[in-house]
């Protein structure tokens, strides 16, 4: 990744959620917030209207099942990321039409372009890889999904992935504070 940060550095297991009962992009974007709040890292209503307001530009659907939805927020401290799998999957504008069954949600402090961008750039990068996505949807836990993000390799100039490990003893587990 840039700036020497780690997937880990910026996802915590406690900010994957699997099978979430959202049906919308309003609630999914809710549910995102209420995750970030309850880490008290950010304001649930601030982190929903950001995401929302970010999402009438244009769609942040990059297809394939996939949406990388993604805002700046006021008085967060470093980057951070939700990934949120719906129950069931929900409408969004995507370019191939599919409903979305995965978000991969960057939030960065506000203003912090040029490392939103460069991190915005790494994600796409990442879901982009077909061989990630078909492991990633064959994920079934949070850990699974979270061991997947911080074992896959994510930097610019990745051509040839390596499988997901899934369930490797001594993995660094984060916690879901105010610092990660």
């Amino acid at each position: 990744m840039n700036d020497g940060l780690l997937m880990k550095d910026i996802l915590c297991r406690e900010r994957v959620l699997l099978d979430a009962p959202v049906t919308s992009q309003a609630e999914a974007f809710a549910a995102i917030g209420q995750v970030v709040q309850s880490c008290s890292l950010a304001k649930a209503a601030e982190v929903a209207y950001r995401l929302s307001t970010r999402e009438r530009h244009g769609s942040t659907a990059m297809g394939y099942g996939v949406a990388i939805p993604h805002a700046q927020i006021s008085g967060l401290r470093r980057p951070l990321v939700v990934f949120l799998r719906p129950k069931t999957p929900i409408p969004f504008q995507t370019p191939d039409g599919n409903l979305v069954t995965d978000l991969l949600v960057l939030l960065v402090p506000k203003p912090a372009v040029a490392q939103h961008f460069a991190l915005l750039s790494d994600f796409i990068q990442l879901l982009s890889d077909p061989d990630f996505r078909q492991a990633l949807v064959a994920c079934v836990d949070t850990l699974e999904v979270w061991q997947l993000f911080e074992q896959w390799p994510f930097y610019k100039g990745v051509t040839k992935s390596r499988p997901p490990v899934n369930g490797v003893s001594g993995s660094r587990m984060q916690q879901c504070d105010a610092t990660s």
